[in-house]
Protein backbone atom coordinates (compact mmCIF):
# COMPACT_ATOMS: atom_id res chain seq x y z
CA UNK A 1 0.00 0.00 0.00
CA UNK A 2 1.27 3.36 -0.68
CA UNK A 3 2.74 5.31 1.78
CA UNK A 4 1.53 9.62 2.05
CA UNK A 5 3.21 12.25 4.07
CA UNK A 6 1.66 15.74 4.61
CA UNK A 7 2.23 18.15 1.57
CA UNK A 8 2.94 15.09 -0.80
CA UNK A 9 1.92 16.49 -4.38
CA UNK A 10 0.22 13.32 -6.64
CA UNK A 11 -1.62 13.47 -9.82
CA UNK A 12 -4.70 11.72 -9.19
CA UNK A 13 -8.13 11.12 -11.62
CA UNK A 14 -11.33 10.75 -9.63
CA UNK A 15 -13.26 7.77 -10.20
CA UNK A 16 -15.75 7.67 -7.72
CA UNK A 17 -17.50 10.41 -6.21
CA UNK A 18 -19.57 9.20 -2.67
CA UNK A 19 -20.96 12.53 -1.83
CA UNK A 20 -20.44 16.46 -2.21
CA UNK A 21 -16.82 16.54 0.03
CA UNK A 22 -15.88 12.72 -0.83
CA UNK A 23 -14.59 10.62 -3.63
CA UNK A 24 -12.24 7.84 -4.85
CA UNK A 25 -9.02 8.50 -6.76
CA UNK A 26 -6.77 6.65 -8.49
CA UNK A 27 -3.23 7.72 -8.63
CA UNK A 28 -2.25 7.92 -12.09
CA UNK A 29 0.58 5.48 -13.12
CA UNK A 30 -0.54 3.05 -9.93
CA UNK A 31 -3.62 0.31 -9.58
CA UNK A 32 -4.58 1.06 -6.41
CA UNK A 33 -7.61 3.46 -5.23
CA UNK A 34 -7.69 5.42 -2.44
CA UNK A 35 -11.05 6.88 -0.36
CA UNK A 36 -10.52 10.90 -0.33
CA UNK A 37 -12.24 13.60 1.97
CA UNK A 38 -11.68 17.38 0.68
CA UNK A 39 -10.29 19.32 3.56
CA UNK A 40 -11.79 22.22 5.14
CA UNK A 41 -15.18 21.77 3.22
CA UNK A 42 -18.34 19.95 4.73
CA UNK A 43 -21.34 18.99 2.13
CA UNK A 44 -24.79 17.55 3.23
CA UNK A 45 -24.98 14.02 4.62
CA UNK A 46 -27.02 11.08 3.14
CA UNK A 47 -30.27 11.87 4.89
CA UNK A 48 -29.99 15.45 4.20
CA UNK A 49 -31.89 18.23 2.32
CA UNK A 50 -29.21 19.01 -0.93
CA UNK A 51 -27.45 15.48 -0.01
CA UNK A 52 -27.73 14.17 -3.50
CA UNK A 53 -27.85 18.01 -5.31
CA UNK A 54 -24.34 18.48 -3.81
CA UNK A 55 -22.98 15.48 -4.97
CA UNK A 56 -24.07 15.40 -8.36
CA UNK A 57 -22.37 18.62 -8.06
CA UNK A 58 -18.99 17.23 -7.92
CA UNK A 59 -19.59 14.42 -9.85
CA UNK A 60 -19.78 16.98 -12.72
CA UNK A 61 -17.10 18.44 -12.10
CA UNK A 62 -14.81 15.66 -10.59
CA UNK A 63 -15.78 12.75 -11.96
CA UNK A 64 -12.95 10.84 -14.48
CA UNK A 65 -10.83 14.30 -14.09
CA UNK A 66 -7.48 14.51 -13.49
CA UNK A 67 -6.21 16.71 -10.56
CA UNK A 68 -3.05 17.44 -8.52
CA UNK A 69 -3.99 16.47 -4.84
CA UNK A 70 -1.92 18.19 -2.20
CA UNK A 71 -2.12 15.90 0.90
CA UNK A 72 -3.33 17.56 3.97
CA UNK A 73 -3.27 14.80 6.59
CA UNK A 74 -1.56 11.08 5.23
CA UNK A 75 -5.14 9.40 6.92
CA UNK A 76 -7.35 10.23 9.02
CA UNK A 77 -9.13 8.11 11.73
CA UNK A 78 -11.49 6.29 9.12
CA UNK A 79 -8.83 5.70 6.74
CA UNK A 80 -9.55 8.31 4.32
CA UNK A 81 -6.69 10.89 2.67
CA UNK A 82 -7.72 14.30 3.80
CA UNK A 83 -6.67 16.56 0.74
CA UNK A 84 -6.92 19.38 -1.10
CA UNK A 85 -7.18 18.71 -5.01
CA UNK A 86 -6.22 21.46 -7.43
CA UNK A 87 -7.19 21.80 -11.18
CA UNK A 88 -4.18 20.75 -13.31
CA UNK A 89 -4.77 23.48 -15.85
CA UNK A 90 -6.04 26.33 -13.30
CA UNK A 91 -3.16 25.26 -10.79
CA UNK A 92 -3.58 26.55 -6.87
CA UNK A 93 -5.64 29.69 -8.17
CA UNK A 94 -8.48 27.34 -8.04
CA UNK A 95 -9.16 24.19 -6.18
CA UNK A 96 -12.07 21.72 -5.83
CA UNK A 97 -12.52 22.46 -2.08
CA UNK A 98 -13.25 25.90 -3.24
CA UNK A 99 -15.49 25.11 -6.39
CA UNK A 100 -17.54 23.45 -3.86
CA UNK A 101 -17.99 26.43 -1.36
CA UNK A 102 -18.11 28.92 -4.21
CA UNK A 103 -21.22 27.16 -5.36
CA UNK A 104 -23.01 26.78 -2.62
CA UNK A 105 -23.05 23.33 -2.07
CA UNK A 106 -20.90 23.13 0.45
CA UNK A 107 -20.16 24.72 3.51
CA UNK A 108 -16.49 26.17 5.05
CA UNK A 109 -15.90 24.04 8.03
CA UNK A 110 -12.50 24.59 9.93
CA UNK A 111 -12.44 22.36 12.88
CA UNK A 112 -9.71 20.97 11.60
CA UNK A 113 -8.03 23.56 9.54
CA UNK A 114 -8.93 25.94 6.79
CA UNK A 115 -8.01 27.34 3.75
CA UNK A 116 -7.96 31.38 4.12
CA UNK A 117 -10.12 31.99 0.86
CA UNK A 118 -12.86 29.79 2.31
CA UNK A 119 -14.43 32.70 4.54
CA UNK A 120 -14.68 34.49 1.58
CA UNK A 121 -15.68 32.03 -0.91
CA UNK A 122 -19.01 30.93 1.67
CA UNK A 123 -19.76 34.96 2.10
CA UNK A 124 -19.53 35.36 -1.78
CA UNK A 125 -21.96 32.14 -2.31
CA UNK A 126 -24.47 33.53 0.00
CA UNK A 127 -24.63 36.83 -0.97
CA UNK A 128 -24.97 35.94 -4.60
CA UNK A 129 -27.77 33.02 -3.74
CA UNK A 130 -25.87 30.17 -5.11
CA UNK A 131 -26.51 26.37 -4.27
CA UNK A 132 -28.13 25.49 -0.89
CA UNK A 133 -28.07 29.57 -0.66
CA UNK A 134 -30.85 30.14 -3.45
CA UNK A 135 -33.42 27.96 -0.98
CA UNK A 136 -35.03 29.89 2.16
CA UNK A 137 -34.98 26.82 4.29
CA UNK A 138 -31.04 25.66 4.96
CA UNK A 139 -30.68 22.03 5.82
CA UNK A 140 -28.60 22.12 9.49
CA UNK A 141 -25.35 21.94 8.75
CA UNK A 142 -23.57 19.09 8.27
CA UNK A 143 -21.37 18.88 11.75
CA UNK A 144 -24.42 19.61 13.59
CA UNK A 145 -26.22 16.89 11.81
CA UNK A 146 -24.15 14.33 12.63
CA UNK A 147 -23.45 15.20 16.52
CA UNK A 148 -27.41 15.08 16.64
CA UNK A 149 -27.65 11.53 15.14
CA UNK A 150 -24.69 10.36 17.03
CA UNK A 151 -26.48 11.89 20.28
CA UNK A 152 -29.55 10.26 19.70
CA UNK A 153 -29.73 6.80 20.81
CA UNK A 154 -31.73 4.74 17.76
CA UNK A 155 -31.45 0.58 18.63
CA UNK A 156 -30.19 -1.45 15.92
CA UNK A 157 -33.05 -1.95 13.25
CA UNK A 158 -34.03 1.78 12.74
CA UNK A 159 -33.49 3.53 9.96
CA UNK A 160 -31.03 6.58 10.13
CA UNK A 161 -32.97 9.65 10.93
CA UNK A 162 -34.03 11.33 7.96
CA UNK A 163 -33.97 15.74 8.12
CA UNK A 164 -37.33 16.90 7.35
CA UNK A 165 -37.72 18.74 4.27
CA UNK A 166 -38.87 21.40 6.14
CA UNK A 167 -36.08 22.04 8.73
CA UNK A 168 -33.66 24.42 8.37
CA UNK A 169 -33.26 28.45 8.51
CA UNK A 170 -36.34 29.90 9.38
CA UNK A 171 -37.92 26.62 10.25
CA UNK A 172 -37.87 23.66 12.99
CA UNK A 173 -34.45 22.11 12.69
CA UNK A 174 -33.78 18.67 14.20
CA UNK A 175 -32.27 19.72 17.22
CA UNK A 176 -35.33 21.64 18.11
CA UNK A 177 -38.02 18.55 17.25
CA UNK A 178 -36.85 16.63 20.50
CA UNK A 179 -37.10 19.85 22.91
CA UNK A 180 -40.56 20.47 21.76
CA UNK A 181 -41.72 17.01 22.12
CA UNK A 182 -40.49 17.00 25.43
CA UNK A 183 -41.95 20.40 25.98
CA UNK A 184 -45.80 19.05 24.53
CA UNK A 185 -45.88 15.84 25.81
CA UNK A 186 -44.63 17.55 29.92
CA UNK A 187 -47.87 19.84 29.50
CA UNK A 188 -50.07 17.01 28.59
CA UNK A 189 -49.37 15.72 31.62
CA UNK A 190 -49.63 18.30 34.12
CA UNK A 191 -52.73 19.24 32.56
CA UNK A 192 -54.26 15.96 33.27
CA UNK A 193 -53.19 16.00 36.92
CA UNK A 194 -54.55 19.27 37.21
CA UNK A 195 -57.93 18.10 35.66
CA UNK A 196 -57.89 15.33 37.77
CA UNK A 197 -57.45 16.95 40.83
CA UNK A 198 -60.60 18.81 40.47
CA UNK A 199 -63.36 17.41 41.69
Amino acid sequence: MTTFRHNDLLRVRVTNVIDGDSMDVAILGKPDVHRVRLFAIDAPDQGQRFYRESSHYLAAHALNRDFIMEIVTPRDDYGRIIAILYDELRGKSRSLNRRMVLSGWAYHWDRFGSLPELPRDEYNARTNSRGMWAYARMPAKPWIFRRVRRQTAWSRGHPMPQEPEWAGRGCLSVIAIPAIFAVVVGSAVVIWQVASAVP
